[in-house]
């Protein structure tokens, strides 16, 4: 209920505004734990190679401002970093590419929670949950040696 007095009006208003574009707690947790789900299961997968890898989020979900999305029945958008640990001159771009999405693509054969569908973009593999709001799109990178601790290079 509304109140009458001018400033708490513009309060409850702004405060209603800003709810309308936060992720519903429960997407947010759901999205989590798919994404950590991927990555515990990629670690795995890559422990026996000397490259090891990590999946961690970038973008907005990484910042904690993720939003909703503004056009009707779109998908959050929830952007991952696949690292793989290999220096750069000891692969190329597409057989990076190819060495995550073959990972990725060995992970949804095993029917992890969410189901999974695999997809590949220009840059990046997707990940689409049927039934869930929101898809993984899961791009391959390599250590920046030049820019540590934590940069990166992307195909």
């Amino acid at each position: 209920m509304l109140t009458a007095d001018p400033n708490l009006l513009l309060d409850e208003l702004i405060g209603a505004s800003i709810a309308d574009f936060d992720v519903p707690r429960n997407v947010y947790e759901r999205a989590v734990d798919r994404y950590d789900a991927l990555g515990n299961w990629l670690a795995e997968h890559w422990s026996a190679h000397a490259a090891g890898g990590a999946v961690y989020p970038q973008g907005s979900i990484r910042l904690g401002t993720m939003v909703s999305p503004i056009t009707e029945g779109a998908d959050y958008d929830i952007d991952l970093v696949c690292r793989r640990d290999l220096s750069k001159e000891s692969t190329t771009q597409q057989a990076l590419k190819a060495d995550v999405g073959g990972a990725i693509s060995a992970y949804v054969a095993t029917a992890p929670d969410g189901n999974p569908r695999q997809s590949e973009g220009k840059r990046c593999w997707t990940l689409d949950y049927p039934g869930e709001p929101f898809h993984m799109d899961v791009l391959p990178a390599v250590p920046d040696l030049e820019a540590q601790p934590n940069g990166i290079l992307l195909p």
